[in-house]
């Protein structure tokens, strides 16, 4: 019991060492956007997962912001930011995202289809039933079999008679 207590103070960081973590983060930061061009979109994608990946999503957010510029990074992007948006709760704005993914032309057919079910999914969860519905009923007609779609078409009809 008393190792234990002895240990644990080395292992719990103190202020100081806070700090200089952040300022350690802050240092690597400055370095990357000092070497990184602006346009060197690949770059900013993957630097917006590593961050992503860190819990950095501030930090996230403004590189996938700056990759939208690219046409074929786009979607991506777009999909990265709404991700970001989720987690930090933010519907409205994913949801936005969402959407723009959506609206560039083009694209993988299988993506545009994984899209259009987190949009209706993050639809459902802010409580736009009707919306979400009808983004799963379309999804249901065009790839009956991605993913759970029926299961959640049908729960939406079931809750909508209730």
């Amino acid at each position: 019991s008393e190792l234990v207590a002895e240990g644990l103070p080395d292992l719990v960081p103190s202020a100081a060492e806070d700090e200089s973590l952040e300022e350690i983060l802050e240092s690597f930061k400055s370095r990357v956007h000092e070497q990184v061009e602006a346009g060197d979109f690949r770059t900013h994608y993957d630097l917006g997962i590593a961050y992503k990946e860190m819990g950095l999503i501030d930090d996230a957010i403004r590189e996938f912001e700056s990759v939208t510029g690219h046409p074929d990074l786009f979607r991506e992007a777009c999909n990265m930011l709404a991700l970001c948006h989720r987690e930090r709760a933010e519907i409205a704005e994913a949801i936005r995202w969402y959407r723009q993914a959506l609206d560039a032309p083009g694209g993988d057919p299988q993506v545009r289809l994984a899209l259009s079910y987190d949009l209706a999914d993050v639809l459902h969860r802010c409580g736009d039933e009707q919306a979400a519905l009808g983004l799963f009923r379309d999804l249901a007609t065009s790839a009956p079999r991605f993913r759970d779609v029926d299961r959640r078409v049908s729960e939406l009809e079931l809750a909508r008679k209730l």
